[in-house]
């Protein structure tokens, strides 16, 4: 793909429908290894299993400088072996603080029940994701997206088949712990190959330059609150049932996340695409394609919840065995926390694009409190619904932020997005019910409002 195909709308359209495509993949293997694991093994182990992915995705909290460099590559405020050289100590910085994190919980007595030597690969895979960061957000300033997101894609899709193998073969914890690393390791590889044949070694390569650090950090440390906040979020309602109730309560909790935290995959595999690609973009510009996105991403992502929830006890049986009939509820209400995170996403991306990284960091801040509040009364009162809950609660500040963004665009647009979210709203509250004629009918309106939006945007 050339530059130009790569900066355009079609370039765009492309490397998202790949990632997703990519996604797709991923979120299948997801779902057949939760599966696999659900019936294979006891609940206790498969808790355990579904929090060290937890922990590894907590990594995330820490990698903060990635739509900051981004930005800064698009905008070109720095020499880029000063940027290169800036983001590699603050992912080094990164690397201590999750190692740290790693040795309270381990003081603290998590994961004492493991087998030894995982402490110490669940450690080395903390230091393997931020050299991997390092390459992955300067592949991805460059826009080579749709290399970064199918390596991770194929990266994470051998991972779920080998959980799979390994559910099989009734193989003890650690086998899935060196498979963190082990995947880690390979896209570590990938992407520094694919960094050399671009020919980026040369163009940010460090020069020994003692230029301070502060002008990224002061950038990034926003992001890196917003991202603590985010995290917290999506995964301390799982740490927090695991250790409140124990590890059979969080495989009864964590098998309906696991299955929602897939289909979420797939939005941010489209968001990784949009960043890189909106920070070239006039401010005009921005608003224009932002207002379109989000509207599509709510008829799309709403229809597909609507859907969710006329099956959602259905659903669970099937994909994680009779043992999970009764958790339908909790699925239906991760289904209306993708919903919410989807615009959250989009939203966020507008604001990045545009440098703006302190109001998402603010807003957050509230919903990660709410959340471990709420998840705390919920896992001692015992029951997994009001967790859940709390958790659907903690998301409403990606509505917030919408609202926001959408105070600073035309009346007409505003309006667009009352009728569309209203009658998503309502598509909502008719598959929670189980009225599906009525579903379908609200989004067939749905659509239409959808539609007629697009020609009015005429993106």
């Amino acid at each position: 793909m050339t530059a130009t195909v790569r900066d355009s709308p079609r370039g765009l359209l492309a490397a998202m429908s790949l990632n997703v495509l990519g996604s797709i993949l991923t979120a299948i293997a997801a779902v057949g290894a939760t599966a696999l694991m659900a019936r294979n093994m006891p609940v206790a182990d498969f808790g355990r299993v579904l929090l060290l992915l937890t922990a590894v995705n907590a990594f995330a909290i820490f990698e903060g400088v990635r739509p900051v460099v981004i930005h800064r590559v698009a905008v070109g405020r720095e020499s880029p072996h000063k940027l290169f050289r800036a983001a590699a100590q603050i992912n080094a910085g990164m690397v201590g603080a999750t190692l740290l994190c790693l040795l309270i919980a381990y003081l603290a007595g998590a994961g004492s029940d493991l087998p030894p030597l995982s402490d110490f690969f669940l450690a080395a895979t903390a230091v393997a994701f931020f050299v991997m960061m390092q390459y992955w957000m300067f592949l991805d300033a460059e826009q080579d997206t749709v290399f970064t997101g199918l390596s991770r894609a194929c990266g994470w899709t051998l991972l779920y088949l080998t959980f799979g193998i390994l559910s099989e073969l009734q193989a003890d914890i650690l086998w899935y712990i060196l498979s963190l690393f082990l995947m880690h390791i390979l896209l570590i590889l990938a992407l520094r190959i694919r960094f050399e044949k671009r020919g980026l070694v040369t163009k940010y390569r460090s020069l020994g330059s003692d230029d301070p650090i502060e002008p990224l950090l002061k950038a990034a440390i926003n992001n890196i609150v917003f991202n603590v906040s985010a995290v917290t979020i999506n995964v301390a309602d799982r740490a927090i049932v695991g250790i409140v109730m124990g590890a059979r309560s969080a495989g009864f909790y964590s098998g309906p996340s696991e299955l929602a935290l897939r289909a979420n995959g797939l939005v941010r595999a489209g968001v990784q695409v949009i960043l890189p690609w909106a920070a070239r973009l006039s401010a005009r510009d921005q608003d224009r394609y932002w207002s379109f996105g989000a509207a599509a991403s709510l008829v799309f992502v709403g229809s597909g919840c609507a859907i969710l929830l006329l099956v959602r006890d259905w659903a669970t049986a099937l994909f994680l065995g009779p043992a999970f009939r009764m958790m339908g509820d909790l699925l239906g209400l991760f289904g209306l926390g993708i919903v919410a995170s989807t615009l959250g996403y989009v939203c966020v991306v507008h604001l990045n694009a545009r440098g703006d990284f302190r109001t998402q960091r603010q807003l957050y801040i509230g919903g990660a409190i709410v959340l471990l509040a709420g998840g705390i009364v919920g896992a001692l009162s015992g029951n997994l619904t009001y967790v859940a809950i709390a958790y659907l609660t903690a998301r409403s500040v990606d509505l917030v932020l919408l609202l926001l963004i959408l105070k600073r665009l035309p009346t007409s647009i505003q309006r667009w997005f009352i009728a569309i979210g209203a009658v998503v709203f309502l598509a909502l509250v008719a598959g929670w019910n189980g009225w599906a004629w009525s579903a379908a009918a609200l989004l067939a309106a749905t659509w239409a409002l959808g539609w007629g939006f697009w020609r009015a945007v005429r993106v």
